[in-house]
């Protein structure tokens, strides 16, 4: 599988993947649980960190994977400098959103439903 392929896929699912993997923690477990939805931003900011390494902002790199390849559709990923800022914008405001959450809430331990 293409490096950068995984790359783009890793910055879009991650987020959605360590969310709802974060709800599968038991309640009481509010460290564990704070990783894994940590994890999430985290691996998004990391993979378009990577692909800004191996491609610089200058060139765009453009990924694409046959979807239907009997009607010739392509799923096409193009990583330019607009989308690039954007993603690694949603990633980070992503990441603040969610330690700022379990400082807001707090360690609320007595609620167990």
């Amino acid at each position: 599988m293409d490096p950068n392929l995984t790359a783009i896929l890793v910055a879009i699912f991650a987020p959605a993947l360590c969310g709802a993997a974060s709800l599968l923690v038991p309640r009481p477990a509010l460290g564990a649980r704070m990783v894994v939805a940590i994890a999430g931003p985290v691996l998004a900011i990391g993979a378009l960190a990577c692909i800004l390494a191996a491609h610089g902002i200058d060139r765009p790199t453009t990924v694409a994977v046959a979807w239907m390849p009997a009607f010739e559709l392509d799923l096409a990923f193009n990583a330019d400098r607009l989308g690039m800022f954007f993603a690694l914008l949603v990633s980070v405001i992503g990441l603040l959103i969610t330690l700022y959450a379990r400082a807001y809430f707090g360690p609320d331990r007595d609620v167990l439903y």
